[in-house]
Formats: C-alpha cells, sequence, structure tokens
C-alpha cells in the first residue's frame, strides 16, 4: 500500500538538526568599545535573538549555550516579524530601531546593508580578545563575508549552501563513460550530457543531466550557465536589463538544444498556483533514469531516505551506486564558483547593551565544540574546516572543493519582476523547445518582453532578490 507523507521542503529533513548562521555589522563598535564577558558569577541578561521560533532556537542553540552560560535569558523575536510586505531590508531596518534586538540572523543582503549603514558590531576586536580561532573557519566563506561587509568582518556563518553533481555509477559503467572529474567547465558537462541520450525510447528514456528535483522552470539551467560565465543580468546602474548580449543568446541556445536532444531533462510545469509536487520516488535521478543530477546535500539525505527495504542487491530501480563530483566552473575561474550562499548569517548588533554576552553567543555556536555536536545530526554543509564527511562518514569533499566568488552578486530587482519574468521566461524556453519557435525568435521575444516588464516593475522603489525558481514543492513519499 503506497504511504505519502506531504512536507514542505524547508521541513523535509526535520529529522535532522538544522544549523543556521549569524551576522555582524560595520563601523559599529570599535576596539575601545569591547569588553569580554567578565568571569564569576554575574546578575541575569536577556538577549533578544532573531530566529525562525522560540521552540526550534532552543532546541538548535539555547539550551546547549544556557549549559555554559546560565546568567543569560532569550526573547526570541521569529522570523516572521522581521518579514514585512514591503521591502525586506527596509523591514529589518524598522525591527532594529523598535525592538532593538542584540544578535540577529540575515540573508546576504541584509547583512551587506546593515554593515555599509553601521547597524552591525565590527568582530575584529571581539575575535582577537576573546581567542576564537576564526582561522578555522571556511577560508571562502569569511572571504564573502569580508567582501559583503565592506573589507570588515561584520557577522559569521557556520552553514552555507552549495551544490554538487551526483551521478549514477550503474548508467556510467553501462555506458563505458568515465566519471565526472573536478575542473570540468558547463561545456564540457552538457557534451559529457549527449553521452547518454542516443538510441533511447520514450519508455526506457535514459537522461544525461537533470536539474534540482524540485526545478520546474527551464530556464534555471540557463541561468545557471550563464552565472557560472559571470554574465552580468542588469546594467550597473540597475535600471535595465543585459540580455541582449551573444553569450546570453548562446547560453539560452545550448539549454534548448539539450532539452530538444533529450540529453537534458525538460523540467514539468508547476500548478497554476506556482505550487508543484515532487514524488521522491520520482525524479529521473532518484529513479535510475538521469546520469547526473545538480543538487544540493539534501539529495543525499533522499537517496538514502529512498532505498528500498531489500536495498544490498544493487539491481533495483533505486539501489544504483553513485557519487559526487564539483559543480562546473568558468574555465577562467577554475576554483571559484557562483552557486555558492549564506542564507543564515549572525551579527551583533551596533547598539546592543550586551555586546560581550552577544558576541559569546555568536563565538560559541560557530566553535570547535559546539560544531561537533552539531555534525552528529546537522543536515548542512558546516563552514568549518575538519567537516569535509558527514555523521556516516561520506566524503562531502565535492560541496567544499569550490570556493565562493566575492565579486558575484545575484541582482536586486524591482518587486514583483521575478514572478513576471518567470512566466516570460518559461514561456519562451518552452516555445523554442517544441519549435514552435527558432531559438533566436525565442531570445529576441524574452528579452523585448522583459525589458518592458522591467521597465514597469521599476515603479516600485522596493526590491527583491531574482528568483528564478519561485516554486513552493510539496513532497510525496512513496
Amino acid at each position: 500500500m503506497k504511504r505519502e507523507a506531504w512536507l514542505r521542503l524547508a521541513a523535509l529533513a526535520a529529522g535532522v538538526a538544522v544549523l543556521i548562521p549569524t551576522a555582524g555589522c560595520a563601523d559599529g563598535g570599535g576596539d575601545d568599545e569591547w569588553k569580554p564577558v567578565p568571569s564569576g558569577a554575574q546578575e541575569k541578561k536577556l538577549l533578544k535573538v532573531v530566529y525562525s521560533s522560540e521552540a526550534a532556537f532552543y532546541n538548535d542553540y539555547g539550551n546547549l549555550f544556557l549549559t555554559k552560560y546560565p546568567d543569560a535569558e532569550f526573547q526570541v523575536l521569529t522570523l516572521s516579524e522581521t518579514r514585512g510586505e514591503g521591502d525586506a531590508i527596509d523591514h529589518y531596518r524598522k525591527i532594529i530601531e523598535e525592538r532593538q534586538p542584540d544578535i540577529l540572523l540575515l540573508d546576504e543582503n541584509q547583512y551587506e546593508a546593515l554593515a555599509q549603514e553601521g547597524r552591525l558590531l565590527d568582530l575584529e576586536a571581539p575575535i582577537r580578545d576573546s581567542g576564537f580561532d576564526a582561522e578555522n573557519l571556511l577560508p571562502g566563506v569569511v572571504d564573502l563575508l569580508k567582501e559583503r561587509g565592506g573589507g570588515r568582518l561584520y557577522g559569521l556563518a557556520n552553514t552555507f549552501e552549495t551544490k554538487a553533481l551526483y551521478y549514477n555509477k550503474r548508467l556510467f559503467d553501462r555506458y563505458g563513460v568515465s566519471y565526472p572529474q573536478e575542473g570540468m567547465s558547463w561545456d564540457e558537462l552538457l557534451l559529457l550530457a549527449k553521452k547518454f541520450a542516443a538510441g533511447e525510447k520514450d519508455k526506457d528514456k535514459v537522461y544525461g543531466l537533470s536539474q534540482s528535483m524540485i526545478a520546474a522552470n527551464p530556464f534555471a539551467l540557463v541561468m545557471d550557465i550563464a552565472e557560472s560565465r559571470r554574465l552580468a543580468f542588469l546594467n550597473p546602474e540597475g535600471t535595465a536589463l543585459r540580455l541582449d548580449s551573444e553569450e546570453w543568446a548562446n547560453a539560452f541556445a545550448q539549454a534548448v538544444e539539450g532539452y530538444r536532444d533529450g540529453s537534458l531533462l525538460l523540467p514539468s510545469s508547476p500548478f497554476g498556483n506556482g505550487n508543484m509536487t515532487v514524488s521522491l520516488g520520482g525524479g529521473s535521478f532518484m529513479e535510475g533514469n538521469a546520469a547526473m543530477a545538480i543538487d544540493d546535500l539534501l539529495t543525499m539525505q533522499l537517496l538514502d531516505a529512498m532505498k528500498p527495504a531489500n536495498s544490498g542487491s544493487g539491481n533495483g530501480p533505486r539501489d544504483f551506486p553513485w557519487g559526487i563530483a564539483p559543480m562546473p566552473a568558468d574555465p577562467r575561474e577554475p576554483g571559484a564558483t557562483t552557486a555558492f550562499s549564506l542564507p543564515e548569517i549572525y551579527a551583533v548588533g551596533a547598539e546592543t547593551g550586551e555586546k560581550a554576552l552577544a558576541w559569546e553567543f555568536v563565538r560559541y555556536i560557530h566553535s570547535e565544540e559546539f560544531m561537533r555536536l552539531k555534525a552528529k545530526s546537522s543536515a548542512k554543509l558546516l563552514a568549518r574546516k575538519g567537516f569535509e564527511r558527514d555523521a556516516k562518514g561520506r566524503d562531502l569533499s565535492a560541496f567544499y572543493a569550490l570556493r565562493p566568488d566575492p565579486s558575484f552578486r545575484r541582482p536586486l530587482v524591482p518587486k514583483g519582476f521575478s514572478e513576471s519574468f518567470r512566466k516570460l521566461a518559461e514561456e519562451e524556453t518552452r516555445a523554442a523547445v517544441s519549435g514552435a519557435k527558432t531559438n533566436e525568435e525565442a531570445w529576441a521575444s524574452l528579452t523585448a518582453r522583459a525589458q518592458q516588464a522591467f521597465g514597469e516593475a521599476l515603479l516600485s522603489k522596493e526590491k527583491e532578490p531574482l528568483d528564478i525558481a519561485g516554486t513552493n514543492a510539496m513532497i510525496s513519499v512513496d
């Protein structure tokens, strides 16, 4: 009998504790303001913390911290309180002014903006005076945080997000193809995918490459290729699109041709409300029907969860040997990737009256001691040296192989433009794939329509990160 469990993707790894990082501030608090926490008994001190929920905070951080600092008390300001209907950064400013949190949970855009405004504590003195071993944090993560902070460190992140290239060893062996290697470019990966497309009938179709299991927009692959090549989406002023270039048109054509010849799996369309259903048994890579897939660490958890009860024979469609390799990279920047983000950064408010204790909290949740405890159950990539294996001893080095490119930024666009662009991009991409339009016709139409939509969206003064995915996925476990 079929067993179904419907879960929000964000809670898919609920059986695994989730780590969340924090950020710091620019021009906020100098050496003269820094005083370490004095030793000995102290009176109770209240820390206001921004987090997803009070229960999650105590489970993830609070309870462990209180065993170290029993005189601390917490008031949790939930993330929902920092997410208004308008501009996310502007709303966070208001939360700082009105609620004055001591410890802030930020994304990269919030971190950069608030650091530039001097709302976050400069962590140089606390790190130095507390003897914190910042040199054991991932250098790429520290470099990214410093770049976003204008050369200074205003926050720390104990996890990061990136993707890797999963590959089905059984299919590679069957087709006599060498396994993917580190250092591939997108051109090389797309050519590799074509080796699996020939001579297959629809019923037994094998694809060379599939995207993330929740990918619904075929244009997402175009964005991945373009970002890897550092193609600008907006002009420097942020007032116009930069899609009308030969490089962008080539990235579009490469994706379309792959969808047409079957080497790339064309994602299914979401339902009309932007939702889609993903069956954990229905993804082509999960089912053993795609040689490769680009996805995050969650896929590794799902490959475990989907193993049949009689796993071990190696003959079932879901019971195949697999490996991971680093994402493709631009040959001009072979050691760097644009598929890297710090969605959870921890910082100390510049105006807090509890700078020392707030820093002790940030320091502790990025310490070797704490990370060792969390590594036993965390489903996230930990931003410290020495954690390139998961709790089961599996090699995660493919996720750590490429450093983030600090110069790369996903563009901030007028609020509402992402939704308009997603629809236009999907429509024109599918028209090209089906042959209803030539590549040139579809690309010309997309650039013209997108520029018009962008011009109309500029009337809004509010900004949002460009989001091509935009899918609220539901997960079905077979």
